[in-house]
């Protein structure tokens, strides 16, 4: 019996040390797709288009991510070196600087949830979640050094467990609003800079006009005898143009084109002068 005791008990250890190193490459993952997935939706949305007629890939979302996700994911590993030398530290104060940590945890984390339940739209969203995740972690830091801390394993695991949600509901909030802050200076510098000039050449009258767009109509017996200048490439993808009026403004009743590509329509290409 005892060889198999210590058998279960070498097992348990290494699927607990498993977790520990799984677990937070499973939540970067998440969050690096949630991050590319809301960047690329704020990106097309400020040119109203529907993010799912572009049908990117979780790896695509994955790599247009990785590129930009640097600087939190940066912040979020020396916030969480901090974590350890507060830990570290409060293994030397004594029971009244842990009550005023948990203290100071608590109204942070108020704070950022009243932010998160709408009850206060002063305060920048970026900061409540950055505040909430470090409440969080004060709160379970000064509850785990209290003497006598331990208490029933089934008590501190609930407690954990409820940290480690406002931990990772924070986590995905941050990232949330900083990816969508940088999906819209993304398009603002798309919509300002040099896109390539587009012209769609059609068998049939599409109907495209305004904002630039310049239609003509060839005589004689032509292919494609209907011809839309004035466009510029924003993207090609899932079989479809996305194109801008040249005129296109932000806030401006001016839609984005999509086109299907297909034998019927063709698109000709030309480098910004």
């Amino acid at each position: 019996m005892p060889p198999a005791a210590d058998g279960t008990t070498a097992l348990v250890r290494f699927l607990e040390l498993a977790g520990l190193v799984a677990t937070p490459f499973a939540t970067l993952g998440g969050l690096l797709y949630y991050f590319g997935w809301v960047r690329t939706n704020a990106v097309f949305g400020h040119f109203g288009i529907d993010a799912s007629l572009v049908a990117y890939t979780p790896q695509d979302y994955l790599l247009r991510s990785a590129g930009v996700a640097f600087r939190p994911c940066a912040a979020l590993l020396a916030g969480a070196a901090l974590a350890l030398a507060v830990h570290r530290l409060m293994t030397r104060l004594g029971p009244a600087a842990l009550i005023e940590l948990g203290l100071a945890g608590l109204v942070v984390t108020a704070a950022g949830l009243a932010v998160l339940f709408g009850r206060d739209r002063e305060t920048d969203p970026l900061h409540a979640a950055v505040g909430l995740v470090a409440g969080a972690l004060l709160i379970e830091l000064a509850a785990s050094r209290w003497p006598g801390a331990e208490g029933e394993p089934a008590e501190r695991i609930l407690r954990r467990g409820i940290v480690a949600g406002l931990v990772v509901v924070g986590l995905f909030w941050a990232f949330s609003v900083y990816a969508q802050r940088t999906g819209e200076r993304v398009a603002v510098s798309l919509a300002a800079g040099s896109l390539a000039e587009a012209t769609v050449l059609s068998v049939d009258d599409l109907g495209l006009a305004g904002a630039g767009i310049r239609h003509t109509r060839s005589g004689g017996a032509s292919a494609f005898p209907h011809r839309y200048d004035g466009l510029r490439l924003l993207v090609y993808r899932n079989d479809r143009w996305f194109l801008l009026p040249r005129d296109w403004r932000s806030g401006a009743p001016v839609p984005a084109v999509v086109l299907r590509d297909d034998d019927r329509v063709r698109v000709e290409l030309r480098r910004t002068r």
